[in-house]
């Protein structure tokens, strides 16, 4: 399966922040521009060549960003595509700056959701003393995911811990189940 062409998440290291890659090409023969925003002097943007095989990706770069009295240095990015998606991996400078990447794909088509990472929303309301039984809350939370096309709703039950479950694992779960997990 070739390598997705649009990419973000963080860099960590001597320098920090959010990274935004896109390339072009086949596999073998990648082109793009990564745009990096440092969280000391902004965004400074690479340009980049290399390759991806056999799980792994490597690209070099030289800056195109030119600001007064900062050094860049040219930039050697290694990573490796992770099983749920995701690239992980290392990058470097010659100028001796140097950490670790991971990076997002954002070019899945609509019928490839299920691999975008999942973004959890969440909301509390003060409802006071109420009583609900275990059928209403997944006659409520399946109203609810009926107002959503994409994702699921989440239900999180309170006991002695506190533990979330997807709508669909609510569900098949008993609530001695839950009781168990709550104890260990």
């Amino acid at each position: 399966m070739p390598l997705g062409k649009i990419w973000n998440g963080r860099a960590y290291g001597t320098n920090a922040g959010n990274v935004f890659l896109k390339l072009d090409g086949e596999d073998d023969a990648l082109t793009g521009t990564l745009r990096f925003n440092d969280l000391e002097v902004g965004i400074v943007v690479y340009s980049v060549a290399g390759s991806f095989a056999a799980n792994n990706l490597m690209l070099e770069g030289n800056t195109e960003t030119q600001i007064d009295g900062v050094e860049f240095g040219s930039l050697s990015f290694t990573g490796a595509l992770r099983e749920n998606g995701d690239l992980y991996g290392e990058w470097k400078t010659d100028i001796g700056s140097a950490g670790t990447f991971s990076l997002f794909p954002h070019d899945v088509s609509e019928s490839d959701n299920e691999r975008l990472t999942d973004q959890l929303h969440t909301a509390r309301h003060l409802l006071g003393a109420i009583e609900i039984n275990r059928a209403q809350i997944i006659e409520l939370a399946q109203k609810m995911q009926t107002e959503f096309s994409n994702g699921s709703v989440v239900i999180t039950v309170t006991a002695d811990t506190e533990q979330s479950y997807y709508l669909n694992n609510f569900e098949i779960s008993t609530p001695e189940s839950i009781k168990r997990k709550a104890l260990k």
